[in-house]
């Protein structure tokens, strides 16, 4: 048996969140990352989504509309980044 002291949890053991940023009509973007973020310039959308990253998890930007559809279509956030990324291949 070995005496470690210290573990490391990855990506694959521990998980990872894929949060939507959500492109409002006045330009602004709104994110539920640990609580409500708005970011209305450049610079703040920038630091959110380094604040995303920084936590070892993913972003990706979408519009309210689509958003509500994949609500009601029952789909998840992995379920249509699945649908993109078959058709990359």
């Amino acid at each position: 048996v070995y005496n470690v002291e210290v573990g490391i949890l990855l990506g694959d053991l521990c998980g990872k969140m894929i949060n939507p940023i959500v492109k409002q009509p006045d330009g602004t973007y709104i994110c539920d990352f640990f609580g409500k973020n708005i970011a209305r310039t450049e610079e703040e959308l920038r630091a959110l989504e380094k604040k995303i990253a920084a936590t070892g998890n993913y972003y990706f930007y979408t519009t309210p509309e689509e958003a509500e559809k994949l609500k009601a279509e029952g789909k998840t956030i992995k379920g249509r980044i699945d649908e993109r990324a078959a058709k990359i291949h």
